[in-house]
């Protein structure tokens, strides 16, 4: 019983990261191009706000549950469908610690987007590319999961 509640909560959190990352990809990072870097700035730093403490606690959860799925389960098809998930979710946890949240911190996080430093580096374009690989991760995850769920 409890591996049917894991699962379905597993389904629900990577779903939910897929999802928020998804939004980032259509709408996050063709508004963030258009705008002037002072204001890309200034809109990050709003977002990021909301993100950044629900995001790893998502990801990390997920990583936990999939890799109590993938220990509790005699088919080896399944076992190898959760370490998968976790691989990739380990993935999205180590572009975003590494990548975005380092391009972030210099860039975005605590600067004046009213007084952007004279050497600031605009991060739009690495980060994008980190962001889709992580976005790629996610839903190798979520599927991974999702096929594990439903072949029983």
């Amino acid at each position: 019983m409890w591996t049917t509640v894991f699962t379905v909560i597993a389904l629900m959190t990577t779903g939910t990261v897929a999802g928020i990352l998804s939004d980032s990809v259509l709408a996050g990072i063709p508004t963030y191009r258009t705008l002037p870097p002072d204001r890309y700035v200034w809109i990050h730093q709003i977002i990021d706000r909301h993100y950044e403490p629900t995001m790893p606690v998502l990801v990390f959860a997920t990583i936990t549950l999939d890799t109590a799925l993938a220990i509790a389960t005699g088919n080896a098809l399944h076992r190898g469908l959760y370490l998968g998930a976790v691989l990739a979710l380990l993935g999205v946890a180590v572009v975003s610690q590494f990548a975005g949240v380092r391009l972030l911190r210099h860039s975005v996080r605590g600067i004046d987007p009213d007084h952007l430093p004279a050497d600031w580096s605009d991060p739009r374009p690495a980060w994008r590319r980190w962001h889709l690989a992580r976005t790629a991760l996610v839903f190798v995850a979520f599927a991974a999961t999702a096929v594990a769920a439903v072949h029983h």
